[in-house]
């Protein structure tokens, strides 16, 4: 079982996994730290004690929206996520618990964005997309006038739905695993990729 604390503008602070054993025990917990902009500044992985097993120290772009990118695919399946975070994330200071039980710092990850340009779409079609509600509990409704057919992918790359639009189309997201999800439509003129969100 997992428990989810969330604070006043709805980003998530807390999550808290049990297991059963006679009743639920907890056995560990993530705990975020996050800015005035609802960025994540710490992140900690706590053990049922309340003892840090790993540490995140996070920097953003406040010049870049999350929502504005696009993550790249990694094969291996190990790349980090920063969903439910607002700006790009530039820089992860990473600290992990030694063998002798100690808090040690290990590295620092980087994160480097650019523009991707020549999609061949055309601004008017772009805006005819309309992708709602985001983020989305139950049906995603999909209003993209020009596209025939449109492919949900989870951050692994993986279709997770897909469906004929036909100027119109709703989706059945209820039995999807919360996350961050791109919502893909392609025809003759390009292709139209918008972010979506499952709680």
């Amino acid at each position: 079982m997992v428990e989810y604390t969330y604070n006043a503008d709805g980003f998530l602070i807390e999550e808290k996994s049990y297991y059963y054993y006679n009743g639920w025990v907890l056995s560990t917990h993530v705990v975020y730290t996050r800015d005035e902009n609802n960025n994540i500044s710490v992140e900690e992985n706590l053990d049922q004690y309340g003892s840090v097993l790993e540490r995140h120290e996070y920097e953003y772009d406040m010049n870049i929206l999350f929502d504005e990118v696009v993550p790249f695919v990694n094969p291996e399946g190990e790349m980090p996520n920063p969903e439910r975070t607002v700006n790009a994330r530039t820089k992860d200071k990473f600290w992990t618990v030694d063998d002798s039980g100690t808090l040690t710092y290990v590295c620092d990850y980087y994160y480097y964005y650019k523009e991707i340009e020549g999609t061949g779409v055309t601004e008017n079609v772009a805006d005819d997309v309309k992708i709602y509600p985001n983020p989305v509990n139950d049906v995603l409704t999909v209003e993209a006038s020009g596209f025939r057919f449109v492919e949900i992918f989870d951050l692994a790359g993986r279709c997770v739905a897909s469906r004929e639009v036909n100027g119109i189309a709703d989706i059945d997201m209820s039995q999807v695993a919360k996350g961050v999800y791109f919502v893909k439509m392609n025809d003759e003129n390009g292709t139209v990729t918008r972010k979506v969100v499952v709680e």
